[in-house]
């Protein structure tokens, strides 16, 4: 939001306040201002209509971003999920593009994409997955500098170490489609893309 949104913001926030019986002073007002500024006015009012169908208390900041963004469990449960499915049906020969990079972090802290496709034995799996989840929580707090813009998968890598440049084939693309040039080398249109 900007400070075009302030008046807005304040008057919307006032009105949150009034259905649960509390009064925000001016100083109030300007902390939950500062603390949601990263919030569009639309993801604010998003925000507050969840909030006054199902909150029993005020909301704290942390609960407005909640409301529009999820929990650290919904993104951390979304993360595993797309997760499963893109090893159950490509597999470690395929290379992958993540929509969300933090499973790249994760994937990387692992050991790699091919790696933990080789501890995906129901057995192994369930420690595997908690572990992802530790990485995934803490890197949602401390988002890591260096992350891959793809995982390489055992065909493109051994076609490059033998020189078969010609015959890398294209990475398939996890998610929704923000990050399709990636997956298809700068190009505009994937084959491939899940969800």
């Amino acid at each position: 939001m900007t400070e075009n949104d302030r008046t807005q913001f304040e008057s919307i926030l006032t009105a949150i306040a009034e259905i649960f019986d509390k009064q925000l002073s001016g100083n109030q007002l300007d902390l939950y201002f500062l603390a949601l500024q990263d919030l569009t006015l639309e993801q604010f009012k998003k925000a507050g209509n969840i909030i006054i169908q199902t909150a029993r208390f005020f909301p704290k900041p942390v609960d407005f971003r909640e409301a529009v963004k999820g929990t650290v469990l919904d993104k951390t449960t979304q993360a595993v999920l797309q997760l499963e499915n893109a090893v159950r049906r490509h597999g470690y020969y395929t290379s992958v593009v993540f929509e969300d990079r933090l499973i790249h972090a994760c994937i990387e802290a692992l050991g790699g994409w091919q790696e933990i496709y080789q501890d995906w034995g129901y057995e192994k799996w369930i420690w595997v997955r908690k572990d992802f989840e530790k990485h995934y929580e803490y890197f949602l707090k401390y988002p890591p500098s260096n992350i891959p813009e793809k995982l390489i998968g055992f065909h493109e890598q051994n076609n490059s170490s033998r020189g078969y440049l010609d015959d890398i084939p294209k990475p398939v693309l996890v998610g929704d489609g923000s990050r399709k040039e990636i997956a298809d080398g700068g190009k505009k249109q994937v084959a491939g893309a899940i969800t």
